[in-house]
């Protein structure tokens, strides 16, 4: 795992024995008008290593980094990552904001927030 520049977002990555990349998460502090959790941005795990435990590996990354409470959006009817996520402590808290697509020809989606204290 490589750290990002502190104090800003930061990313770290999970790389294989010969370079390639396993896996990825960005995280910092949270947005304005959203809270003082931490937030974990982006979480990805290359296809063919989803469920290795990369995913688990990242997330449990970040929160040793964060100190307090975690927040993310997660697509709604992104049931997989939902479970995943409620599995690694999160709940949905109750907030939703639509993700607006339509400028690129796509639709509007909705986004859950959940947390993790």
């Amino acid at each position: 795992m490589v750290p990002g520049e502190p104090g800003r977002v930061t990313d770290l990555l999970a790389c294989g024995a010969e370079g390639e990349l396993l896996g990825w998460a960005s995280y910092g502090l949270p947005r304005p008008g959203e809270g003082s959790a931490g937030e974990l941005f982006t979480l990805y795990a290359a296809p063919e290593r989803v469920g290795t435990g990369v995913g688990r590996r990242l997330v449990g990354e970040v929160h040793g980094r964060l100190a307090g409470p975690v927040a993310l959006w997660v697509l709604e009817g992104n049931l997989r990552a939902r479970r995943f996520y409620e599995r690694s402590g999160y709940r949905a808290e109750g907030t939703r904001r639509p993700d607006d697509y339509r400028a690129w020809g796509g639709p509007v989606l909705n986004e859950l927030r959940y947390v993790r204290d």
